[in-house]
């Protein structure tokens, strides 16, 4: 009878807990920057580092086309750009998808959820499945206090305190149409002592330096740090292993630059920038078959390794490397 009473308990704490599974989170306003409310909806604490989280990422399987289940890495959370109540995912991974409804603003939400309202009207993130866009009652919100948000620093103060003290976020997220200060449809999110400032793409590089790695890379251009450092794969911004940070990767700022996301550098600029990297690689010209197998790992590098390279490169690449032509 004891171990009968014993295993019942067990069973009632098992199906209290599946009871207790979380299927919606209330958004907490955590800033406000010209004019564009900031939310967190998710476990984590409010203004915890907007470009932090949707920094994290996680293992998720799906299914391809032909039926067969694989393994992918993808955000654990997704920030979202609501406007006219219509919410839609903005950043490097599945942008421009469907994610509810809420009012204007800015919103951290956990993948695999949505945006709606809970029973007083205020945003509410829920689990896909689950909530009213589904037949079931709005999440209770929670009762608030009137929260204060907290005074954003000038321009200018922000970039003398980000230079003393270097413990920064920053992403670079797609946001057309959002801001019409900036000249590309891609604007840069720098979140310090947990507020969120936009900056226009042509003023990033104004705050964020460019870093210029010294040592070995990987394939891709990513530096290969020894102490702890890192730098985030998708973003591109380097952080030591103090959490202190060093800037944005040079190969992804040329990147950028190459897809139009931060402006291209003005010619003088440019032709300053290719004349220094030309009178560091005089001494080491290649020519023939090593010229030319340098400019296919140069461009697998950029491109990718199962990029297509047509035959007017090849024989261009052979011209300039002082062989003959393929055809």
């Amino acid at each position: 009878m004891k171990y009968r009473l014993i295993l019942a308990a067990a069973v009632s704490l098992t199906a209290s807990l599946v009871q207790a599974e979380v299927t919606y989170l209330p958004c907490e306003l955590f800033s406000k920057e010209s004019g564009l409310n900031n939310y967190n909806c998710t476990p984590g604490k409010p203004g915890s580092g907007s470009s932090r989280l949707t920094a994290q990422m996680e293992q998720a399987i799906y299914t391809d086309e032909h039926g067969q289940q694989r393994v992918t890495t993808v955000p654990k959370y997704i920030g979202a750009i609501c406007k006219d109540n219509v919410c839609g995912v903005v950043g490097a991974h599945f942008q421009g998808e469907f994610v509810g409804n809420a009012p204007h603003g800015y919103y951290i939400i956990p993948r695999g959820w949505y945006l709606g309202a809970a029973n007083d009207g205020s945003a509410m993130a829920y689990q896909n499945g689950t909530g009213p866009s589904h037949g079931q009652a709005a999440g209770v919100a929670p009762q608030r206090k009137p929260q204060a948000i907290k005074k954003q620093l000038s321009p200018a103060a922000l970039k003398a305190a980000i230079q003393a003290d270097r413990h920064y976020d920053f992403s670079l997220v797609y946001a057309a149409g959002l801001s019409t200060r900036t000249k590309t449809a891609y604007i840069g999110v720098l979140t310090y002592l947990g507020q969120s400032y936009q900056l226009p793409a042509e003023q990033v590089l104004d705050y964020v330096p460019i870093y210029n790695h010294a040592g070995e890379r990987y394939s891709n251009g990513d530096p290969i740090f020894t102490d702890g450092s890192r730098c985030d794969p998708i973003s591109g911004f380097c952080k030591d292993n103090s959490g202190n940070a060093l800037g944005l990767a040079d190969y992804k700022v040329e990147d950028y630059r190459r897809q139009g996301i931060l402006p291209a550098l003005p010619s003088a600029a440019a032709n300053a920038e290719v004349s220094s990297t030309s009178s560091e690689t005089a001494g080491n010209t290649l020519t023939g078959e090593a010229c030319y197998e340098k400019k296919k790992t140069d461009f697998r590098k950029e491109n990718g390794e199962e990029a297509m390279i047509i035959m007017d490169q090849i024989n261009e690449w052979q011209e300039q490397c002082g062989l003959p032509p393929s055809y």
